[in-house]
């Protein structure tokens, strides 16, 4: 039996204020605009804690803090049959987007700034700080230019040189087993922690277009999601082993510059990627027979016959080097992420402590599965 959860009698409900503003909008027919500005202001955010090792707990469940959240709503949908007066003809085609933007800060914090994450070794990367975004990565950072180890004792530039992997290493160890990337340091010789990358995204946008004639029907769904950022762990343990493809791609660096990236699998800059992606997340083509059609076939005993043809996960545009770049991470129920976005996931009445799964960290996770799906619907 061990102890992991300190208890708290003082703690309390957390107490959320929000204000919005809409607006509403039909014109030209065709043309449905929606836009929200939300402000919330959530107090005594309910947060576990991680206490010293003294107290013989892992943490505890406090009323740690203030998140203000700023977030922007808008959806557009265009009837372009109505815009272009053929609804009449059999002529169908509905253009539907939502945009989604979201801002978080902590502005009060009753404990000292701390990390968290998953709870999987090197995941603990989640920096809680006061007037730091909510959703901040923290780590170690590897240098790229030679002045950014000026802080080291006894520090001379001729002694280093920026290998062809784009890192600072030291002149006499190049091209050798011995060649390592270096850590920016502090004067003390500690490696420098500090923000490596944010997984709040700049937007989000869904397009959802419907387009048909008469029997024939064709649907999309568009996914577009700019910025935030994914901690690719998947790719920092198989550079720690060594049997990342990477491994190889210099002739002249060895596979323990590798190791050395991997940090001892602690956080670093170095498998911070931009999760921005454009993908299709559905498309679907179908042909309906409707009973005036089948009158000669069936003599009237079927109303409709539907033939359909289903995508999912079709196609992904992408930078991000790892499986796909929409992933999360498994936390635990003392590992968690309170988020009290209104549009999405959150600390809300079904996930009271914060939801666990929205650290965006790519540790083994399996990819999202490409499906083909051929339908038949008979209507009696």
């Amino acid at each position: 039996m061990t102890k992991n959860t300190l208890g708290n009698i003082d703690l309390q409900p957390a107490l959320s204020t929000e204000t919005e503003l809409g607006l509403d909008m039909t014109f030209a027919r065709a043309f449905d605009l929606t836009f929200s500005y939300i402000q919330d202001v959530t107090e005594d955010q309910i947060t576990f804690v991680p206490l010293s090792g003294g107290t013989g707990f892992v943490g505890q469940w406090q009323n740690a803090g203030t998140i203000e959240s700023t977030i922007y709503e808008a959806g557009l949908n265009i009837n372009f049959a109505k815009w272009f007066r053929a609804a009449d003809s059999g002529f169908r085609w509905n253009l539907r987007t939502n945009f989604q933007k979201y801002e978080q800060t902590v502005t009060q914090l009753r404990t000292a700034p701390y990390t968290t994450g998953s709870g999987l070794q090197g995941s603990s990367l989640f920096r809680v700080e006061i007037g730091q975004t909510f959703g901040v990565l923290y780590g170690n950072v590897f240098a790229t230019e030679i002045t950014q180890l000026n802080q080291q004792p006894d520090f001379n530039a001729n002694d280093f040189t920026v290998n062809e992997a784009g890192y600072v290493v030291t002149k006499t160890a190049l091209g050798t087993l011995e060649e390592a990337p270096l850590l920016i340091r502090t004067a003390t010789g500690s490696p420098v922690m500090t923000a490596i990358g944010d997984i709040t995204p700049d937007f989000r946008i869904g397009f959802n277009n419907t387009i048909g004639f008469k029997g024939i029907e064709l649907y999309t769904l568009f996914d577009w999601k700019k910025g935030g950022d994914v901690y690719n762990l998947t790719k920092q343990w198989l550079y720690q082993s060594g049997r990342h493809a990477e491994v190889s791609t210099y002739n002249n660096i060895t596979a323990p510059f590798y190791e050395t990236l991997a940090n001892d699998l602690q956080p670093n800059s170095h498998f911070v990627e931009d999760g921005s992606f454009f993908m299709l997340r559905e498309a679907a083509l179908s042909f309906t027979l409707q009973q005036a059609q089948l009158e000669n076939l069936t003599g009237g005993t079927l109303q409709s016959i539907q033939l359909s043809i289903i995508g999912r996960n079709l196609w992904t545009w992408t930078n991000y080097t790892g499986f796909h770049p929409d992933v999360t991470i498994q936390g635990t129920d003392e590992n968690t992420l309170s988020n009290r976005q209104t549009f999405g996931r959150g600390s809300d009445i079904n996930t009271p402590n914060g939801d666990n799964t929205l650290f965006a960290v790519d540790a083994f996770a399996y990819p999202m599965r490409r499906t083909i799906t051929l339908g038949l619907k008979v209507t009696f």
